[in-house]
């Protein structure tokens, strides 16, 4: 490690919005990136390419960004966490929103063996989940308790997402970056988020 700056690329464009979460997938070849407008977006930094924009209908703030058993986490101050996954047959992205635990603000995330995700908000409250059931196991607050707290759901519900798109199946994202692997020049293809025009059920076929 020199410190030497090896590449800089823009993760907002012309917009100039705030970047405010950061992380790399689990084979270390891609970087996320969350924005302050609830942008998240998945990149080849060898070419500052865009290899994904994850859709976000709640556009409020991204803190908290995680990658593991090939599954997409975020959250931030929609005080949920949503994950996305490839289709295991189908060039489709799964989108699922989880039940609301979270009375404020989540500030980061973290991911633990790849079996549990942990949450801190902004009153202090941490909880841990179970990835596999997407549903919480602990809550505590050093702050009010020494014990565990009892979990307490919110008003809010969890919505299901299925997105269609050739240039989002497994296949192609792996061929762009086996292509732009060691290319230094810049680019700036991104994949257009004004195809999303509804939340609810999503699902597109390819070539329709």
């Amino acid at each position: 490690m020199t410190g030497r700056k090896i590449m800089e690329f823009s993760v907002s464009g012309a917009q100039q919005v705030e970047l405010t979460a950061m992380t790399l997938d689990e084979s270390e070849r891609c970087l996320l990136t969350g924005l302050h407008d609830g942008t998240m977006k998945m990149w080849n930094y060898n070419t500052g390419e865009c290899l994904i924009t994850f859709p976000n209908p709640d556009q409020m703030e991204v803190t908290g960004i995680a990658h593991m058993n090939k599954v997409y986490y975020m959250t931030g101050w929609n005080k949920k966490i949503t994950s996305f996954m490839f289709h295991k047959t189908k060039p489709m992205l799964l989108c699922y929103q989880w039940q609301t635990f979270h009375r404020e603000d989540v500030l980061s995330m973290a991911k633990y063996q790849n079996q549990c995700l942990e949450t801190s908000a902004y009153n202090s409250d941490i909880i841990i989940w179970n990835v596999n059931m997407l549903k919480p196991i602990l809550n505590v607050n050093a702050s009010k308790s020494p014990l565990p707290l009892p979990l307490k759901k919110t008003p809010l519900k969890s919505r299901r997402s299925r997105v269609s798109n050739k240039l989002f199946s497994k296949q192609s994202i792996h061929k762009r970056l086996k292509e732009n692997m060691g290319n230094s020049r810049r680019r700036s293809w991104c994949s257009p988020m004004h195809q999303w025009r509804r939340w609810a059920v999503l699902s597109w076929r390819v070539g329709s």
